[in-house]
């Protein structure tokens, strides 16, 4: 299993405090026992890792697009995101799989890996709907089945057509690539 995430300083969280969740993290997954081949930590600082396994791997973390939302460092990083996706499934020849830096696995998550690719929704008891795009019914979700971001997988299909639909709907697509990926998932 290859796993990602991002544990970048963009002026919403202390370095201390990215450093001391990134601990959390990657803890939290060598203790539930995950056969993890990868583990790739994206990173803009000096990030230290206590008692760092062999199997976790510090990368430089640069935007691979830069000009992509250049005023919210948030959806830079997010819509970034994607792109490192694809050099990673290129580099393994296989979909890592997305955790969001403040994931916490408290059980074994192998059978993950048998997945082409997955997504978590929401699923509270909330049947509002939301629109995908900003002031645009074109595109809707129920919240309780909008996709989640903290944890997924993709296949070059998915990837390639959310990636098609920030694209097209860069400017006024609500959450960046979780956006897309609702398109994708509900609207395709």
């Amino acid at each position: 299993m290859i796993i990602f995430t991002f544990c970048v300083d963009i002026n919403r969280f202390s370095q201390f405090d990215l450093s001391r969740v990134a601990n959390i993290f990657v803890n939290s997954i060598s203790k539930s026992s995950t056969n993890v081949q990868k583990l790739v930590i994206y990173t803009n600082f000096n990030l230290i890792i206590d008692n760092l396994p062999s199997y976790v791997e510090l990368r430089n973390y640069s935007p691979i697009n830069p000009d992509i939302h250049i005023e919210d460092p948030w959806l830079n990083l997010n819509l970034n995101r994607l792109e490192y996706y694809k050099l990673l499934m290129n580099e393994f020849s296989q979909s890592p799989i997305w955790l969001d830096l403040d994931t916490i696995i408290c059980r074994n998550i192998d059978h993950l890996d048998n997945y082409p690719n997955f997504f978590v929704q929401i699923g509270t008891n909330d049947t509002t709907i939301m629109n995908i795009l900003e002031d645009d019914d074109k595109f809707q979700v129920v919240r309780n089945q909008y996709l989640q971001g903290n944890i997924f997988k993709l296949d070059y299909q998915i990837l390639d057509a959310a990636q098609s639909y920030l694209e097209k709907y860069r400017e006024s697509i609500v959450y960046a690539d979780m956006g897309a990926f609702n398109i994708v998932y509900h609207h395709m």
